[in-house]
């Protein structure tokens, strides 16, 4: 027994410890075109496996919510489309949670998608807003809505509601909240998505917020029902936020 244990532990060191130099000494490549010609070697019982499921799909996504009058499009500093998901966004926050919201804050990096003329359909908001962001309703100073502003500046614009601004530079001026020069010393409610409040996309004066209160409601959903209820997708351009020019 002890011979046949010696004779594998010498097997194993002998091999062990001998190394092999490895080197690629040959490559290749093929390109393979993604295209029509691929069908052939489709997967036919898959592909009629999801055919049911695909249909059922569209036949939710492509429901009519309503109509956009004219094109709805993301443009920095200012847009209609921004316009119009700040606005929405400060509306729906009021309706739920019964407080006077002061102002309202989209990222223009959080719209994915501009919206045609024509028909918006479920797919429409979908496309628009493909993530899981819950709206959020932040209390700040207005120290800190000023810092924010900077913020804006800095980025070329932002999605605004409830305030208005002058772009000087990368310095925010003329900053006002529903008509009235920012103070300092006030608080106000700013409707905001979760995904913003915790300091992302530079604006950091959102972590200094003095209380957060989460509505635990997916801001796409909350769009898709307000399309539904007003039927009509629109907005303009009013100069929220202007730019100076020398």
């Amino acid at each position: 027994m002890k011979t046949r244990y010696f004779f594998f532990i010498s097997l194993f060191f002998l091999f062990g410890s001998c190394s092999r130099n490895l080197k690629v000494t040959h490559s290749s490549s093929e390109a393979i075109r993604i295209d029509s010609t691929l069908n052939a070697i489709q997967d036919t019982s898959y592909i009629a496996h999801l055919v049911p499921i695909k249909e059922a799909t569209d036949s939710v996504m492509d429901q009519v919510l309503g109509v956009a009058p004219e094109a709805l499009v993301r443009r920095a500093p200012e847009s209609n489309l921004m316009n119009w998901s700040a606005d929405a966004l400060r509306e729906i926050a009021v309706k739920e949670t019964g407080m006077a919201i002061d102002a309202a804050v989209v990222n223009l990096g959080g719209l994915r998608c501009d919206i045609p003329q024509g028909n918006v359909t479920m797919r429409s908001i979908f496309s628009l807003m493909p993530f899981d962001n819950e709206l959020v309703v932040v209390t700040m100073e207005g120290k800190d809505i000023l810092d924010l502003c900077n913020t804006f500046a800095h980025r070329g614009g932002e999605g605004i509601s409830g305030i208005r601004m002058t772009i000087n530079g990368e310095k925010a001026e003329d900053v006002t909240i529903n008509g009235k020069p920012v103070v300092p010393e006030a608080v106000y409610y700013v409707a905001t998505s979760d995904y913003l409040s915790t300091g992302t996309d530079e604006m950091v004066a959102f972590t200094r917020a003095i209380d957060k209160k989460l509505l635990n409601k997916k801001i796409r959903d909350l769009y898709i029902d307000y399309v539904r209820e007003k039927g009509v997708m629109e907005a303009h351009v009013d100069g929220r936020t202007s730019v100076k020019t020398e």
